[in-house]
């Protein structure tokens, strides 16, 4: 390991050690293992911020017993039923209650696409911790990185990857849009730039790593509407801006604009507008 680690500990069991892990860039396992009791066990990391390529993410679960997480001046304790999500952009130390020392199922992970999820999920405070049901997704999760060869690592990769999302979605589920307000922010810029676009749910959720049901409750619950609403809404001011301001036909704005056609660009503005595109661009003409 480097020398910002410092491990006391001997009874653990690996699923996975990859000793070349801080030089494959776009996401990968650095090891996984289980960590059976033991009073004396104990990590201490230094804060990896200045080496960009290898900040590594932690992931726990504690299968029982209890221990203790120091971060940022603040301890916290862990027990039967935690999951936990660790950062080394801070230096911290956890270890086992030497009164009840854990058994636990770990899984450390590193690359631009973690960075880029956990800017997006608003984890960079470095520490989180829940109680979920999450013991079947890290017995999955380690069962895959048993199978891991040179020869199918990429396979095994995007395999673990969707796994860790799915805990991820999990840990902020609940309190998603409360602790992680900007996220809808993110998806509503997202739309507001790509409108031109042919913008669904499923795109939405390609480019955001989340579920759609997710997208659906934290955007409704930060402005109000769906996302399909929105950018309906979007779509049609869009318009608006485009009968007033330019001389470009009905059915040049449909095909801008993403709709099957003309016919239904003019029904869903009328829907919408209450007239049609035609009456509304020579109605603005007549009363200016």
């Amino acid at each position: 390991m480097y020398n910002d680690l410092v491990c006391t500990h001997n009874n653990e069991k690996f699923a996975y050690i990859n000793p070349h892990s801080e030089y494959e860039g776009t996401f990968f396992v650095e090891n996984m293992g289980i960590t059976y009791p033991d009073e004396k066990y104990l990590v201490s990391r230094a804060d990896r911020t200045k080496y960009s390529y290898r900040h590594i993410y932690i992931l726990e679960y504690v299968i029982s017993g209890e221990g203790f997480i120091e971060f940022n001046g603040e301890t916290y304790k862990v027990k039967t039923g935690d999951f936990y999500f660790l950062s080394t952009h801070s230096s911290h130390r956890y270890y086992s209650n030497p009164e009840n020392p854990y058994t636990k199922v770990w899984i450390n992970l590193g690359g631009r696409l973690m960075n880029e999820i956990v800017s997006f999920y608003n984890l960079q405070s470095g520490i989180a911790v829940k109680q979920m049901h999450c013991r079947k997704t890290f017995d999955s999760i380690y069962k895959e990185c048993e199978r891991i060869n040179e020869n199918n690592k990429a396979e095994i990769y995007r395999s673990v990857f969707k796994l860790v999302m799915h805990l991820l979605n999990q840990l902020v589920g609940d309190t998603a849009c409360d602790v992680l307000s900007p996220a809808s922010y993110k998806i509503k810029d997202y739309i507001d730039a790509n409108i031109q676009s042919d913008l669904n749910l499923d795109t939405i959720s390609s480019r955001f790593f989340f579920s759609k049901s997710y997208i659906i409750g934290c955007f409704k619950s930060e402005f109000g509407i769906s996302p399909k609403q929105y950018i309906l809404q979007k779509k049609i001011d869009t318009a608006k801006n485009m009968l007033l301001e330019t001389d470009m036909s009905i059915k040049a704005i449909s095909e801008m604009l993403r709709f099957a056609d003309s016919h239904h660009f003019s029904n869903t503005f009328k829907k919408q507008v209450g007239m049609a595109p035609v009456e509304f661009r020579n109605r603005d003409g007549q009363s200016s």
